[in-house]
């Protein structure tokens, strides 16, 4: 019930401040804390200015909602540690590393469809920024933790139709109006609404810059 999942919702958002800090941690190599905890401070005590579906007002009132989206950050996020782990380590550390992401990607992609992207995201990884493996051998590997994570879904799916109870939520998919909206939401979503809307859209392209090196 509603009661229970807000309970839930409290203890997802110290999961998330948790798992933000050794994200951040991780991108600094472990070399400063403090840096480490300020993506933590700012999701916890700076309000969302720019709050377009006019619902929740912060990150930390999203985790006191009723819904999945906690779940998922928090899937995601754990995904993406044990990603890096598989990609950067060996032996047995990494074999462990690679289980976890498959089964975290799988149980994001459940929770909700959005997380078709970190399956891809996992398969690219393996698939792609492996370079420590022969490109068939990066392919199977890729492959095989691909199959894994779109085990549940794919059990749910099957279950749902063995009871009798008819297709599961059709996939819902939430558009923009063109590229101008797409770069306005981004741009509302990491920098102040002070900033005139060309410096947030060249901060967007920028980010988008980064990531994709």
């Amino acid at each position: 019930d509603t009661e229970h999942a807000c309970g839930a919702g409290v203890v997802l958002a110290f999961v998330n401040v948790v798992l933000i800090g050794v994200f951040t941690a991780r991108l600094v190599s472990y070399r400063s804390a403090v840096i480490a905890a300020i993506p933590p401070a700012l999701l916890l005590f700076v309000p969302d200015a720019w709050n377009p579906l006019k619902q929740i007002t912060s990150w930390l009132g999203l985790h006191t909602a009723a819904m999945s989206d906690a779940l998922q950050t928090a899937l995601a996020a754990t995904t993406l540690l044990a990603l890096g782990t598989a990609l950067t380590a060996s032996g047995r550390r990494a074999n462990i590393a690679t289980a976890l992401a498959a089964v975290f990607a799988g149980y994001a992609f459940l929770t909700r469809y959005v997380g078709f992207a970190i399956v891809v995201t996992v398969f690219v990884a393996f698939a792609v920024v492996d370079r420590d493996r022969r490109a068939t051998a990066r392919l199977l590997r890729a492959t095989i933790v691909t199959v894994v994570a779109l085990v549940p879904i794919t059990t749910y799916l099957i279950w749902i139709r063995a009871r009798g109870g008819g297709s599961p939520r059709s996939l819902g998919i939430h558009w923009l109006n063109g590229t101008g909206a797409t770069l306005t939401t981004f741009g509302g979503e990491f920098f102040p609404q002070s900033f005139p809307w060309w410096l947030r859209t060249v901060g967007v392209l920028l980010f988008l810059g980064i990531v994709a090196a």
